[in-house]
């Protein structure tokens, strides 16, 4: 019973962006749609790039708590278009957001 309790506890509502605008020098910001295509296809400067700023926009969502069970995450996605492929983007979302749980 107390773990249950525990796990209640911890139940927590994230919103992740699953797009990233990335700033540019001479030109207009970039917007990325978060999936396999861009990540395959793009450079690793900015596939860093646009790690860091997703990590630096979750860093403050994410909240100070020390997890000592096994947790379960659920991801709930609300696209405009329901013809995109939800694990194409539900992939690159979830190792970015892992690696921001991971540096928090």
């Amino acid at each position: 019973m107390k773990k249950v309790y525990l796990m209640l506890l911890q139940k927590r509502m994230i919103l992740t962006p699953l797009y990233i605008e990335v700033p540019r020098v001479r030109k207009p910001n970039k917007k990325i749609l978060l999936g396999m295509n861009w990540y395959r296809n793009a450079h690793w400067i900015e596939l860093n790039n646009v790690k860091d700023l997703y990590t630096k926009l979750m860093l403050p969502v994410i909240p100070d708590i020390q997890l000592k069970v096994p947790i379960q995450v659920v991801f709930k996605y609300w696209l405009k278009n329901k013809s995109q492929d939800l694990n194409n983007i539900h992939s690159v979302i979830t190792k970015f957001f892992f690696d921001a749980l991971v540096k928090k």
